[in-house]
């Protein structure tokens, strides 16, 4: 427990977005949680700090209600899926309040416990509810449109397995672009002409344009929203390999490439342009 505080909302409020915007969270006032969520998550935000109950506990309550929503998805049933979903949402509600909480109390960059539990959670939280997906549209015959075909077919498993990984890659991967945005490098390229940088170097940097819009409006929380209320979650599966795949392939490349050259590699072309 932490010291009991009680600020006003609207102080609140301004606290928390300029500490957003200080360590480069979104603000955008057309993102799906800056719409959805925050509006709500400020007031649970406003009760925690009241109660003195501390960022890392709220964390932990909402991996649970993640754990839940991902049970109700299993069973294929569209009524349950619809509680699903509503869990998750808690989910997302606790996941912005915890955020806020540990900026509040510890400052932008002083709770590294706080920010590892987060990272290894969502790390693990993600893959398992598409996996969860994966067995409920397995389990469910009565989904709509072409639906019935992933009915029973091991296809769906297969592609929710794929799911998870390309997740879990995508995540491992980021840990090495965090230092370096791919803003700036993708701003500078596009700037220029094809002809100074290639035309895959210029590709690349549309790429990752994408990526940093799709990682901006956090896309994927309200595709499954729309999923499962349409009762269209192997819609889900199917959309988010096509888009995570070349975000993986997208933060692989930028991985790859920013990584510092062997030592000996640079002694050798150095000598190469003493000789030149």
């Amino acid at each position: 427990m932490v010291a009991k505080r009680n600020i006003p909302l609207k102080e609140l409020k301004a606290t928390s977005r300029a500490n957003r915007q200080q360590v480069g969270k979104s603000v955008i006032a057309f993102q799906f949680t800056t719409l959805l969520h925050r509006p709500i998550s400020i007031y649970f935000t406003k009760l925690f700090l009241m109660a003195g109950i501390t960022s890392d506990t709220i964390t932990l309550i909402s991996y649970v209600f993640a754990v839940a929503a991902g049970v109700f998805f299993i069973f294929g049933n569209y009524w349950y899926s619809l509680i699903g979903i509503a869990i998750y949402q808690l989910f997302i509600i606790l996941d912005c309040s915890d955020g806020d909480i540990s900026r509040y109390m510890y400052g932008v960059n002083n709770n590294p416990r706080g920010a590892f539990s987060e990272d290894i959670g969502h790390s693990i939280i993600q893959p398992f509810i598409i996996i969860c997906i994966a067995f409920g549209v397995y389990n469910n015959p009565n989904s709509l449109l072409v639906g019935s075909v992933f009915y029973q077919n091991l296809i769906t498993l297969v592609i929710g397995f794929i799911g998870a990984c390309l997740f879990l890659f995508l995540h491992v991967l980021d840990y090495y672009t965090k230092s370096k945005s791919s803003d700036t490098v993708s701003d500078e390229v596009l700037a220029s002409p094809v002809k100074k940088h290639g035309p895959t170097q210029y590709l690349f940097a549309v790429l990752s344009r994408f990526r940093a819009w799709a990682n901006k409006y956090t896309y994927g929380d309200l595709l499954l929203l729309v999923t499962v209320v349409s009762n269209t979650l192997w819609l889900y599966l199917i959309l988010w390999g096509i888009i995570h795949l070349p975000l993986v392939v997208i933060n692989g490349v930028m991985s790859y490439r920013g990584l510092p050259k062997p030592k000996v590699l640079e002694q050798e072309t150095e000598s190469e342009k003493d000789r030149a």
